[in-house]
Formats: structure tokens, C-alpha cells, sequence
């Protein structure tokens, strides 16, 4: 490709932050699946089986834009609710890939255009609202081939950068940095 999905990357490092986390689009993606995942089945199975009150909490999978929301609040707050690897010990500035939005079922991206801009997400299984701070606020950056056209109240609300195949001497050298001992 043309380096579009290390852009994320690139600037994750130039700002010193930790590497990116990456979501990529399919042709089933929906709005909530940028931020988090619920297992309804093994809910309900567990909730038939068990004499005990499963909490749905349990059940929640955050993803790559959610996890950037929940690393920029309190981690006295979030910390349960992500993996160990991704605890932090203070609030954090996350750069999060979208990759190839394009790929996603048209309404995707206005389903999420409210979300974004506030940068918050609501879980409905648990009434629970999370919402990033300014100083935290998570870096977004969204991929496309350009498969198809996106919205366009969405795109007004995006920066848009093509990147271009590089030219024949651009490529050589990138190779050669590359391949270049540390």
C-alpha cells in the first residue's frame, strides 16, 4: 500500500504516545463495535445455568476506540474493565486506527458522528457512560480506499489527506531506510 495505516503509527511515536490500537472495519461492523462488543449468548447461557446474578459487565469486550476513552479517564475507574496490558497508571492520550472505514456498512460512520465529536460512549447493558477529557481526548485517525463514498456529514467533520503511491525513487528509498541496520 501507500503507508496509510502506518500514518497511526508515525504519529503515535512522534508524540510519544503508546502504540496505536487499531480497529478494522468489515462489511458487518456497526457503530457500537468501534467501542465495545457484548456477549449476549454466553450472557443468557450463563444467566439460565448459574444460581447466582451475572452482572452484564462481565460480558463487555471493549475496543480500540472505547479503550482509548476509557485510558484517558481515572484509572481508579476504569481499570476492571480493561486487559492487564492496557492499565495505565495515570490518564493517557491514546491515537486510535479505524482502519479502511470504508469497508463498513454505510451508515457507520453518521451512526458515530455525535460519539466522535463528543468523544464518549454509552454501554447500554450497564447504563454506564464513559467520556474522554480535552487533555486526553484520543487521537483518531480513519483510513479508505476509496471503495466507496462516505457520507458526507461525515466527511465535513474529517481532515482528509491522500496519500499517494510513491514514485519509483520515493520507494527505493524507503526500502533502503528499511532495510538499514538500528
Amino acid at each position: 500500500g501507500t503507508g496509510k495505516t502506518q500514518l497511526a503509527a508515525s504519529v503515535a511515536h512522534e508524540l510519544e504516545l503508546a502504540k496505536p490500537l487499531v480497529f478494522n472495519s468489515k462489511t458487518t461492523s456497526t457503530a457500537r463495535d468501534l467501542f465495545y462488543r457484548y456477549d449476549a449468548l454466553a450472557h443468557f447461557h450463563d444467566a439460565q445455568f448459574h444460581k447466582e446474578a451475572v452482572a452484564a459487565e462481565k460480558y463487555i469486550r471493549y475496543e480500540a476506540l472505547g479503550i482509548a476513552i476509557l485510558r484517558a479517564l481515572d484509572p481508579a475507574v476504569t481499570a476492571h474493565l480493561l486487559p492487564p496490558e492496557l492499565r495505565h497508571a495515570r490518564p493517557a492520550r491514546s491515537v486510535v486506527l479505524v482502519d479502511e472505514i470504508d469497508k463498513a456498512p454505510r451508515d457507520l460512520p453518521n451512526d458515530v458522528l455525535n460519539e466522535i465529536d463528543q468523544m464518549y460512549f454509552r454501554v447500554a447493558e450497564t447504563a454506564t457512560e464513559y467520556k474522554a477529557g480535552d487533555p486526553y481526548r484520543p487521537i483518531l485517525i480513519m483510513t479508505s480506499n476509496s471503495e466507496k463514498t462516505l457520507p458526507e456529514p461525515f466527511l465535513r467533520r474529517c481532515v482528509f489527506y491522500h496519500i499517494s503511491f510513491p514514485d519509483h525513487g520515493r520507494l527505493r528509498s524507503i526500502v533502503q531506510r528499511r532495510l538499514q541496520p538500528d
